[in-house]
């Protein structure tokens, strides 16, 4: 493309930009044009993240009051990390496996009742940290489920009826995981 000829300027005067170096990255006034379309687009970016995330949060929250029996923590940016279960069953560990809550870190369910079947939901957070099952008891086959957990790092099985033997199978084979028994 041919640029456009720019009028002869006076003596002490710059000559005048054409329409083609206002938007050219080689002047001055260019780059700052190209700058600040450049700023407004990261500002857009960064505002339908937050509005993304705070879908996500929303939805969490909403999700956590369909399970009466849990009680929730959060992280800094408000999505679930940790969550208690008191007194539950099969039923709210199930309605809360489908929940997605992808930062779940700690989960506790104590003092509840779970069936073998109930036990199987724990798979759906593989990602836990940490988990407390005091009080709880639980079927043999639980030890399974805990040795495919490989991101456990602390276990509470406190008054669960499960075996010694289990356990310590259980340490031997995750030497990094805490055990309180």
């Amino acid at each position: 493309m041919v640029p456009e000829p720019t009028a002869p300027s006076k003596p002490g005067k710059p000559a005048k930009p054409s329409a083609a170096d206002a938007w050219s990255w080689s002047t001055r006034s260019g780059r700052l044009r190209w700058l600040g379309v450049a700023a407004v687009l990261a500002w857009i970016v960064v505002l339908l993240g937050g509005i993304r995330e705070w879908r996500i949060v929303a939805s969490q929250r909403d999700a956590m009051r369909s399970v009466p029996a849990a009680g929730a923590s959060y992280t800094w940016t408000g999505r679930v990390q940790g969550v208690r279960l008191r007194d539950a069953g099969d039923a709210e560990l199930a309605a809360l496996a489908f929940i997605s809550l992808p930062d779940l870190r700690v989960l506790q369910v104590t003092e509840s009742r779970l069936s073998a079947d109930g036990v199987q939901w724990l798979s759906r957070f593989p990602r836990l940290y940490e988990l407390n099952l005091r009080g709880t008891p639980l079927p043999p086959e639980t030890i399974e489920l805990l040795l495919k957990m490989t991101e456990l790092r602390r276990l509470d099985v406190t008054r669960c009826g499960l075996e010694l033997q289990a356990i310590r199978r259980l340490e031997t084979a995750q030497p990094e995981l805490r055990i309180d028994s």
